[in-house]
């Protein structure tokens, strides 16, 4: 009896659970790039006990303009996607982010994986803190860049100047976006990449 309900209830949980091959098809479909893709995976695979918040996974795609949707967000369980405007650090490029920093003031974005950390309320209100987890973005912290919300990331910011606004490095997102559909999903713990 005993036996029985600890194999129902591992069944329950394992409905739960991330599924790799999930966020590996969707991602693929997103046409981002197989090395990309395993590159998270593998990170998440072998720091599992170190990712608090394996709900979903988010990659940034920097060879997409800032004018069209290029942070894909995915359900890790179920492998729904979802897709969002996100502006790039001013000195990174114009409408394409060009060019990328890790240092100091440099006011680039920084490409690599982040964990997503706790919540804050700062300079731009809601805001969520980023860790770097690689090379290229290792002074993530040192340097503030976070996920929050600005004005200048919006369809009608683009219907008016053809493009985003840009911000210091970090990962601008709309308002209403970030707060009604994203900012739940991501926090304590979940992962991002961004990529070029």
């Amino acid at each position: 009896m005993k036996t029985l309900l600890l194999l129902i209830l591992i069944s329950a949980n394992a409905s739960w659970a991330y599924q790799p091959e999930h966020i590996k098809q969707s991602a693929l479909q997103e046409n981002i790039p197989l090395s990309v893709v395993n590159d998270l995976l593998t990170y998440l695979e072998s720091h599992e006990s170190q990712i608090e918040n394996k709900n979903y996974v988010t990659f940034v795609d920097f060879r997409k303009p800032s004018s069209e949707d290029r942070l894909i967000l995915i359900n890790a369980t179920t492998g729904q996607v979802e897709k969002y405007l996100v502006a790039h650090g001013r000195n990174s490029g114009e409408n394409f982010a060009e060019n990328f920093s890790n240092i100091v003031n440099s006011k680039m974005s920084s490409l690599g994986l982040y964990k997503v950390e706790n919540p804050y309320s700062g300079e731009h209100g809601t805001s969520l803190m980023l860790s770097g987890l690689s090379k290229s973005n290792s002074n993530a912290k040192i340097r503030s860049i976070v996920i929050h919300s600005a004005e200048y990331v919006s369809d009608q910011w683009i219907a008016h100047e053809g493009l985003l606004g840009r911000s210091w490095g970090c990962f601008a997102l709309n308002k209403n976006d970030f707060l009604k559909n994203i900012f739940e999903k991501i926090k304590n713990g979940s992962l991002l990449l961004a990529f070029k």
